[in-house]
């Protein structure tokens, strides 16, 4: 191989999933403030409750400069105010994928807590992406339910680690919450449990979009970061690229400047 630095720089970027149909970004990068804005161009607007602050030490693999840590209690949420994700109700397609990082000391066996929560809380309406103890022979696993309906993971993410978590949906034509895929850090899920209840998120009645808490306020404990939603299904290969660290600007600068010390090798 040639050029080695250069071969690494290129797979590095290339890991990044198109922005095309990335309909929300919450990347969680301005640090400060009571406010964070939707990355993806579309000025959507979250506002931190009482028990969400800024992390500036702590944040997810990569390039990120930030999280945000919630506390589990006092309103620990971040409300997007007025979006209720039209783009993901009824039966449109949608992938949610995020970083997530338990707080020290929430065991497995603590973790009925929330990633995303919209939809409304009716039988098929409601649309809720968390870990879970309700379900299933393990705890501390992630799970999307719909209200009658769930799904589970067998990962268990609720150990104070760093963890890409990620869900896709596609209407098949028999809209069924079993139609869920779970990822865990890029991979896809073994199911330890579900229950059918055919989806059609009400997001005309529904809660507006709410990132770490959900419609039973089960407050996140612990830092989230880089919220990523999409109006289709993300593919297997897109979810692992997205699991991958992002590299920073100062390691892609590195990788170039090693390819112009081998250029002048040469």
């Amino acid at each position: 191989m040639k050029y080695p630095a250069l071969s690494l720089c290129v797979f590095l970027l290339s890991t990044t999933v198109s922005p095309a149909a990335l309909i929300a970004l919450f990347d969680f990068e301005e640090g400060s403030g009571a406010t964070t804005t939707d990355a993806s161009g579309n000025s959507r607007v979250g506002t931190l409750g009482d028990g969400a602050s800024w992390d500036t030490n702590v944040f997810a693999p990569g390039g990120s400069t930030a999280s945000i840590f919630f506390d589990g209690t006092d309103n620990a949420n971040v409300a997007v105010a007025s979006w209720k994700a039209p783009e993901i109700g009824d039966t449109n397609s949608r992938s949610i994928a995020l970083w997530m990082r338990s707080a020290d000391g929430v065991l497995p066996g603590a973790s009925n807590l929330g990633f995303i929560g919209y939809g409304e809380n009716q039988a098929g309406d409601k649309f809720n992406f968390r870990t879970q103890i309700d379900n299933g022979p393990i705890d501390g696993n992630i799970r999307v339910e719909v209200n009658g309906g769930y799904i589970i993971g067998t990962t268990v993410v609720v150990d104070g680690l760093w963890h890409h978590v990620a869900m896709t949906w596609e209407d098949d034509g028999t809209p069924d919450v079993l139609d869920v895929k779970l990822y865990v850090d890029g991979q896809l899920e073994e199911i330890s449990a579900s229950l059918d209840e055919i989806m059609h998120t009400d997001t005309t009645n529904g809660i507006d979009f709410t990132i770490a808490d959900d419609h039973s306020n089960r407050e996140w404990h612990g830092w989230l970061d880089d919220i990523r939603v999409y109006d289709h299904a993300l593919s297997g290969s897109d979810i692992a690229a997205l699991a991958v660290p992002e590299p920073s600007a100062s390691l892609l600068g590195l990788f170039g400047f090693s390819f112009l010390l081998l250029k002048r090798r040469r």
